[in-house]
């Protein structure tokens, strides 16, 4: 114990007389002036005495006050910089005279898995607090011409300053064209609580865990590597609320000569059961007033193919490959309404060409270009030319009649056999033509020919309209007056005149000249029946009467 004390009275005495030992082991000797220090350094082998600069350089020393400058702490030499604690480095600053600097921070975490505050930057104000306050990390570096220029900055700030409700964002600013730094992205929650991304110095796109928010037009792809989209099992819906012309729009090149918009690539399926709709529109229209009108597609381009252009143009073009294929259908209607047209062609002047076999109301038949079934109607004419093989007799170009339900059934051919002539056929008859209307005009019946008598409806004045009949009959229920109409030049007309069961009717006629320049008197016996003929010369009508019957 007295040895002890004898020593640390020795060491203050030291102290008092000749100065300290600093931190670098240098014994800092007792001195009347600020201008020097006289030290006793350890040199190796010995003490010995050296001469130090006075204070104020800012260097730290014991107890970590500096000297009213700028301070200093680290080395001179060429060796690193460490700050320790527990023995343990903990930050760690490279040397080197041209190169070094690289900082590292060391620390350890008790368990796995843990994120730890390594590096806290505090930013607060004694002002008011508002958004956009915060902190921020800012790299420079050299440029060709300047030392330490602005090149990225890392940046922390409030987008909602108020306590209760913050929100906060992590901005990225970079600088372009020489010019200030400027925020092209950040990290946020605004737009939604689960993170987004916001790319863009204004009108930015935003990326987030349930979609891709744009403020302005945006483009996904603009080079020439391919854009995929989706690639595995889940659905990709391309979706707009839109009402302008166009909600979802592809645009083309207008100098391309392969496919535009390819649906289903080059995939073939093999579902074995159900049925997969490539395309599927399920969109329906359900308007209560207005007449909107619902396209689901709509081909409504310019077509001006000038300068001896002469490629086709199609609108819809259906070319499979058919190796197998047990019913392939090239447009399928099985809308089934009686206010459905399945299809409707309301240009007058577009045409329509078919070159394959068509069947309407019945499969299209392989032997005919068109089949059939059920009554026709035209209200124009039926025109048939060409040079095919003739059926029966008949030559080309001809119309076939096929009645399938008659025992016989027979088959009726019409047809222009030669220049000018015109024949109607029958399979029952032979090769016999029935009717043929000769180049003259003239026309041959084969067999007998009648004109179907029409029944007049009697009253007080009967009108004969010669369009009905040739033939025209009327039971007489009392004195009646006749009107003709309708006569063609060279017709030959008969009447048939009966009377009731009370007899003497008589018929006041129109302007005829009978036989003999008089009017026939009417059989007046009751039930008796009369014939009048008449033959019209386009001016005229010339008359006889057989009476009595």
């Amino acid at each position: 114990m007295k040895s002890t004390f004898t020593i640390v009275a020795f060491l203050a005495f030291c102290s008092t007389i000749f100065g300290q030992v600093n931190g670098n082991y240098n014994w800092i000797l007792a001195q009347d002036g600020a201008t020097t220090n006289q030290v006793l350094s350890w040199n190796g082998s010995r003490w010995a005495p050296s001469t130090v600069a006075a204070g104020g350089t800012g260097d730290v020393l014991q107890g970590g006050n500096s000297f009213g400058t700028a301070m200093m702490v680290g080395t001179n030499d060429n060796y690193p910089f460490s700050l320790e604690t527990n023995g343990v480095s903990r930050v760690l600053i490279t040397s080197g005279s041209s190169t070094g600097g690289d900082v590292t921070l060391a620390g350890m975490v008790s368990n796995f898995g843990t994120i730890a505050d390594r590096l806290t930057i505090q930013t607060n104000t004694g002002s008011e607090i508002v958004a956009g306050l915060g902190g921020a990390i800012l790299l420079q570096g050299e440029s060709t011409t300047t030392n330490d220029r602005d090149m990225v900055r890392l940046s922390a700030y409030w987008s909602t300053a108020t306590d209760i409700s913050r929100a906060s964002k992590f901005g990225i600013s970079t600088v372009v064209a020489a010019g200030a730094l400027t925020e092209i992205a950040n990290f946020n929650s605004v737009f939604n609580a689960g993170g987004a991304l916001a790319i863009g110095t204004s009108n930015p796109v935003t990326l987030w865990n349930g979609g891709l928010t744009n403020s302005t037009t945006f483009t996904v792809g603009g080079t020439a590597s391919t854009v995929i989209l989706g690639g595995s099992s889940g659905l990709v819906e391309l979706s707009s609320t839109a009402s302008d012309a166009s909600a979802i729009k592809f645009t083309l090149g207008s100098t391309g000569t392969v496919c535009g918009i390819n649906v289903g690539g080059s995939v073939t399926h093999l579902n074995t059961s159900g049925t997969r709709n490539v395309m599927d529109f399920t969109n329906g229209f359900a308007p209560t007033s207005g007449s909107g009108i619902q396209n689901y597609l709509n081909f409504a381009s310019t077509i001006n193919q000038t300068g001896g252009a002469s490629g086709i143009v199609r609108a819809i073009n259906i070319n499979n490959t058919i190796t197998a294929a047990i019913d392939f259908r090239c447009i399928d209607i099985q809308v089934n309404s009686a206010s459905a047209k399945g299809v409707y062609q309301s240009g007058a002047l577009t045409k329509n060409y078919f070159a394959g076999a068509t069947g309407i109301g019945v499969a299209a038949s392989s032997t005919y270009i068109l089949n059939l079934s059920g009554p026709q109607f035209t209200s124009g004419s039926i025109v048939s030319s060409g040079v095919g093989t003739p059926q029966g007799t008949l030559a080309s170009p001809h119309l076939r009649l096929i009645n399938t339900t008659a025992s016989t059934g027979d088959t009726w051919y019409i047809a222009s056999k030669n220049a000018g002539e015109f024949e109607i056929q029958s399979s029952v008859h032979g090769s016999t033509p029935i009717v043929q209307i000769l180049s003259t005009g003239a026309m041959l019946i084969n067999g007998q020919y009648n004109s179907v008598r029409f029944p007049l409806t009697d009253g007080a004045t009967i009108a004969l309209d010669w369009d009905y009949s040739n033939v025209q009959s009327v039971t007489l229920g009392g004195n009646r007056t006749f009107t003709f109409s309708n006569p063609k030049d060279g017709g030959r007309y008969l009447i048939v005149l009966k009377q009731d069961a009370t007899g003497s009717r008589t018929v006041t006629w129109p302007t005829i000249k009978w036989v003999g320049g008089t009017t026939p008197t009417l059989t007046t016996t009751a039930n008796k029946y009369d014939l009048i003929t008449l033959i019209y010369d386009g001016t005229n009508y010339y008359g006889s009467a057989s009476l009595n019957f």
